[in-house]
């Protein structure tokens, strides 16, 4: 029975039907990180942290220097009584309509500057009466006017004012959400490399397993065929049937595991874990244990240069500074150069007002200081002195970050040469222990050995065997593990990884 059939069998006593074998898939390393990067969810949930902050960088652009337009029209009636006055003077009564009609945009400039750019007609007519009633009209008056005002600050919000630092702020937040991207890239193209290591060794240690079986099940037939001759005591046969129950638990164990390391991987590499149910991956090759060059200088220069929680670091840090500079900016008085510029017209025809306007025959101007500042100022102080100080602790923040980057890294460089050390280390146990193995058995076919000693020798080549493909798995895993240390996983992967 092969290994798949074994693992269908238990569920074929308890289901009606026949459960089909997983089919098995060839897969590389290198296919399951390109289908990662499409399909892993951690890395597709991160990808919408940039899509916002982007549309929250394009709100804060869009609320400082997109112009606003407006437009309004009014109406206003007025009626006044006639009034006799002593020496028999009289004030006429009138009524009067007025009408009123403008529109303009305004905004702010890059320089701070705040404009707005209107224009208005109005139209008055109305009718006055005399004390005996008779009404005179007054006819249509158009009063058409075009102007434009500005203000801008000379100290208080020259250098940053609340909308640019918004939008200064938001250019970091988008660059450090981008960053979240790929630090989650690198943190799922690392736990991918992981599993699929783990799947190779899990796949590794069943055949190791099974080979433990073979060898429990030869030794027990040897034994068997001894007792049955009489060379050979009753007990060692027991404990030889003892040692194959006890390795073909141990199979049953590594088939799970492998089954759990399919499921690992399967669960890293895509987001519909049911379409991947028929078949199992097959890792292409064995595992091997390939010399690194390691070298704790260049890794920790990569690493303070690379990492995305460095370089995010950085950001806050600036990001502080700006805050710093804004601050700094509201200690000033506020002293602000203010002008104006307008024409206006006035006539009973319309085109003849208007005419005015573009004649500019009726202009007025103006041009102001304007000075505020608060007598203690202390408040504005005050968010200086606190905002240099979050920046002190930010900066002390970034120096933890780099010493614990270099010690993760150092502990990585370290972790990877114990780790191929131990590979050398299982390998050569492995090897002797193959050899003590056959040896012994020899020296029971001549009678010169125990049956307990050459199943105990079996028992110690199965766990060196184990151990070795132990070690190369960890050495692999240790070597990602740096990798990620340095932030340089991406480059050793040789991939572009899209952040939104």
């Amino acid at each position: 029975m092969n290994f798949h059939s074994r693992l269908a069998a238990p569920l074929c006593l308890a289901a009606a039907t026949a459960i089909a074998e997983p089919v098995l898939k060839p897969i590389t390393l290198d296919d399951c990180v390109k289908m990662a990067l499409e399909k892993n969810l951690d890395l597709r949930i991160a990808r919408f942290s940039p899509q916002l902050s982007d549309l929250e960088l394009g709100a804060s652009y869009t609320d400082y220097l997109d112009p606003t337009y407006r437009f309004s029209a009014n109406q206003a009636y007025n009626k006044s009584p006639s009034q006799n006055l002593p020496g028999q003077a009289v004030i006429q009564g009138a009524e009067s309509w007025q009408e009123q009609y403008s529109t303009g945009v305004g905004g702010y400039l890059p320089t701070g500057m705040n404009y707005s750019l209107s224009g208005s007609v109005q139209r008055d007519s109305g009718t006055r009466f005399f004390p005996d009633g008779t009404p005179i009209d007054a006819g249509f008056t158009y009063s058409p006017s075009a102007r434009v005002n500005v203000t801008q600050p000379l100290l208080k919000n020259f250098w940053i004012d609340r909308f640019r630092l918004t939008i200064e702020l938001n250019k970091r937040t988008l660059k450090s959400s981008e960053q979240d991207v790929l630090n989650q890239a690198i943190q799922s193209l690392t736990a991918v490399a992981n599993a699929y290591y783990e799947l190779a060794a899990a796949r590794e240690n069943v055949t190791v397993q099974r080979k433990a079986v073979e060898l429990a099940e030869e030794q027990l037939s040897q034994n068997k065929t001894r007792v049955s001759v009489g060379t050979m005591a009753q007990l060692d046969e027991k404990q030889a049937e003892s040692q194959v129950a006890s390795v073909r638990a141990d199979l049953i164990n590594a088939e799970n595991a492998y089954r759990i390391a399919q499921n690992a991987l399967k669960q890293l590499v895509s987001d519909d874990f049911a379409s991947l149910s028929d078949f199992y991956f097959d890792p292409i090759g064995t595992l091997s244990a390939e010399p690194a060059l390691l070298n704790k200088q260049d890794s920790w220069h990569k690493g303070l240069l690379a990492r995305p929680d460095i370089i995010q670091a950085k950001l806050k840090l600036e990001k502080q500074h700006i805050q710093v500079r804004y601050q700094k900016n509201q200690v000033f008085p506020q002293l602000d150069l203010t002008g104006s510029y307008g024409v206006l017209g006035r006539d009973p025809s319309l085109s003849s007002a208007i005419g005015q306007v573009g004649d500019r025959n009726n202009p007025n101007f103006g041009i102001g200081l304007v000075l505020s500042y608060p007598l203690s100022n202390r408040s504005a102080r005050n968010r200086l002195k606190e905002s240099k100080l979050q920046a002190e602790q930010y900066l002390l923040q970034y120096k933890q970050l780099e010493q614990s980057v270099m010690i993760d890294i150092a502990n990585g460089v370290g972790g990877a040469q114990s780790a191929f050390e131990r590979v050398q280390a299982t390998k050569a146990a492995e090897k002797y222990a193959e050899l003590a193995y056959e040896a012994e058995k020899k020296k029971l076919e001549n009678g010169k050995s125990t049956s307990f000693v050459v199943l105990q020798l079996q028992r110690d080549l199965t766990t060196a065997r184990s151990n070795a493909i132990r070690a190369v798995a960890d050495y692999n895993k240790a070597l990602s593990g740096l990798y990620q240390s340095e932030g340089s996983t991406l480059d050793r992967f040789g991939v572009k990884v899209r952040t939104y």
